[in-house]
């Protein structure tokens, strides 16, 4: 993906959105914050959008899911309202957009961006748990799909401990959030940011054999 690209598949996602709604003094609401981060891309991140993905992957590492709003530190949620899929799709192409550009976010940028790849892993499996389904992923070339599946274990293993491996509880959706409701994902959307997350995955599988 060249930069032009993701530009406009970011826009695309935030195209796809309801426009966000102006959060309160006192809370964070997440559409709000993603639209941020999408506009802001590709950098440099400011203190307060890199306090902000930082949450965001937290978030998935330690729950698998995302809400709506939260309080201003991002430990509570202030709204039981679950994320809507389109807000998903976007929150999954801005973790892919950042962690395309480590040399914008700061102090420890690579680790940074591969705590977004992760996090985008995580949110792509919560995507495909809303459809119903597991998305096939397409295949460019011959034997290729061996060496995205060694391209996956490669990458997720250069991770942090404390990223390392996507757990069942992860990647599943909450009784809550099932309850909730959240639509079908845009589909030519999830189609070109499943080809994103195979080719990011390609590429740091060879940075960290270099």
């Amino acid at each position: 993906m060249n930069r032009q690209e993701i530009t406009d598949l970011l826009r695309a996602a935030q195209a796809n959105c309801p426009a966000p709604g102006s959060p309160g003094p006192e809370t964070v609401g997440v559409p709000h914050v993603l639209a941020e981060l999408a506009g802001a891309w590709p950098g440099p991140l400011t203190g307060e959008h890199r306090a902000s993905i930082d949450a965001l992957c937290r978030k998935l590492a330690v729950t698998g899911g995302v809400s709506a709003e939260y309080n201003r530190d991002w430990t509570k949620r202030t709204n039981e309202q679950p994320l809507a899929a389109s807000h998903w799709l976007l929150l999954l192409a801005v973790l892919l957009a950042w962690s395309e550009t480590p040399e914008a976010m700061g102090p420890d940028g690579r680790g940074l961006a591969l705590k977004c790849l992760n996090a985008a892993l995580t949110a792509h499996d919560r995507i495909k748990s809303m459809n119903g389904a597991e998305v096939k992923r397409p295949c460019a070339s011959v034997g290729c799909r061996s060496k995205q599946t060694a391209a996956r274990a490669e990458a997720r293993g250069s991770l942090t401990s404390h990223n390392r491996s996507l757990t069942s509880h992860n990647r599943s959706l909450t009784s809550q959030d099932r309850a909730g409701g959240h639509g079908a994902c845009e589909p030519g959307i999830v189609t070109r940011l499943e080809s994103w997350i195979d080719d990011r995955l390609a590429r740091v599988s060879c940075e960290v054999g270099q």
